[in-house]
């Protein structure tokens, strides 16, 4: 498991998750959300008022159901990733 985030492009309102694993032998038991959880504890997401990931496809599920949305509420894929964004 393994997870990071940091501030977005120098503004100060606003993160990235960057890294966001949890291995496919642990994963729909629970612990991304707890993972999810622990974050949220984080400085830089508690002084957000919008965080952005990057997904994959079999990650999409997740962070759509923890209360991500699509950028800019298109439903993009490049690179392999679609880009979610969560305005707390």
């Amino acid at each position: 498991m393994l997870c990071a985030i940091s501030y977005k492009h120098n503004k100060d309102k606003e993160s990235c998750i960057f890294s966001f694993c949890v291995h496919p032998n642990y994963q729909g038991k629970g612990i991304g959300k707890k993972l999810m959880k622990e974050l949220e504890k984080d400085d830089y997401y508690k002084r957000s008022d919008r965080i952005e990931v990057s997904s994959s496809i079999p990650a999409l599920p997740f962070y759509l159901k923890l209360g991500f949305k699509y950028k800019n509420n298109e439903m993009t894929f490049e690179n392999g990733s679609f880009y979610l964004e969560k305005y707390k």
